[in-house]
């Protein structure tokens, strides 16, 4: 979807989303999108003669980004004067070669009707009752009950890394936060169980449709991940640090990272070091937890400043008030 539209804009096509009518998890109620969706698709498919864009074309370009690399595709000969074309490279590129969609993937997965409700609960949270935010996605009910070893997906994490990291976050932050606990059904009285036994209050487990959960998860001050894809894209999509599970980061050369697929690999290996990193000062994003000490820490500063950036007493357009000291210098 990502793509498709990255590449319609990119060459000035016009846009034609995947049937969502045909979608066997139902996703086409939550979306919004019309009972038949799948025609204009279909049609597309069968009459216009498209090219398809594979995933060996992507990778053996070089290219990540996926606007780039379509206009350099389109430059060949052959496939300039086409009008129609399929997207066939699913992930390859990451979320870095879709970077340039993001904000319509919010608007299109999180901007519904019922995904927008989750977010007004985070707000409120966040800005009425001063809480700092952490979405704690625990996936366990469909994944295998190994757990993940580095480049494997769609294993549980064991519940005492989450229990360790709550713990965490709860011995240190106090009253200051509320949990979102999200889960699938199939998990949910593992959860309830497992909440019981941290005894932490402060807490709200959520078990909605996808865009609900989505928009929870992508819209927390913290988000503590599964090794998943939804935990993938609620990160893609939100601004918030998050917590990723450390034994799954594959290490080599130097340097951890999640994928370990040749090309992906590849990709983070030519990618510059975060020298900020390597020096052990702030300025991660992902956070390997349980990792060093020192940059838990200073994930915890970042989060007590934008909580108290937050007050309703300091914000003007909220009726508060600052210091007459801060104005400087007036003219009247």
């Amino acid at each position: 979807m990502a793509k498709a539209w990255l590449a319609a804009h990119a060459l000035g096509h016009t846009y034609v989303e995947m049937p969502w009518a045909l979608n066997p998890r139902g996703y086409r109620s939550e979306l919004g999108a019309p009972r038949t969706d799948w025609i204009s698709y279909t049609a597309l498919a069968r009459f216009s003669r498209p090219v398809r864009v594979s995933q060996q074309a992507y990778v053996e370009s070089g290219i990540v980004d996926y606007g780039e690399f379509i206009r350099d595709f389109v430059s060949d000969d052959g496939i300039a004067h086409q009008k129609s074309l399929i997207h066939d490279s699913g992930m390859a590129g990451g979320y870095a070669g879709i970077v340039g969609a993001r904000e319509f993937l919010w608007k299109r997965l999180i901007a519904t009707e019922v995904g927008m409700g989750s977010v007004s609960r985070i707000n409120l949270q966040r800005i009425r009752y001063q809480k700092i935010t952490v979405g704690v996605h625990i996936r366990a009910g469909d994944f295998d009950d190994q757990r993940p070893l580095p480049g494997t997906f769609n294993n549980r994490i064991p519940l005492d890394w989450y229990t360790d990291a709550v713990d965490f976050l709860s011995n240190t932050l106090g009253d200051d936060v509320h949990f979102f606990f999200v889960t699938e059904p199939d998990a949910l009285t593992l959860v309830s169980d497992w909440r019981s036994r941290l005894g932490v209050l402060n807490s709200t487990i959520c078990c909605g449709t996808a865009t609900e959960d989505l928009g929870v998860l992508a819209s927390t001050d913290l988000l503590i991940c599964s090794v998943s894809s939804f935990s993938l894209l609620a990160a893609f999509l939100g601004d918030s640090e998050y917590m990723w599970y450390a034994d799954h980061l594959t290490v080599e050369d130097g340097s951890a990272f999640i994928w370990s697929d040749a090309h992906s690999v590849a990709f983070s290996k030519s990618r510059p070091r975060n020298d900020r990193y390597h020096l052990g000062i702030a300025g991660l994003r992902g956070l390997p937890f349980p990792g060093a000490r020192e940059h838990r820490d200073d994930t915890l500063a970042r989060l007590r400043s934008n909580l108290a950036a937050r007050h309703a007493e300091s914000n003007l357009i909220f009726y508060g008030a600052i210091d007459p000291a801060h104005l400087g210098e007036r003219t009247v």
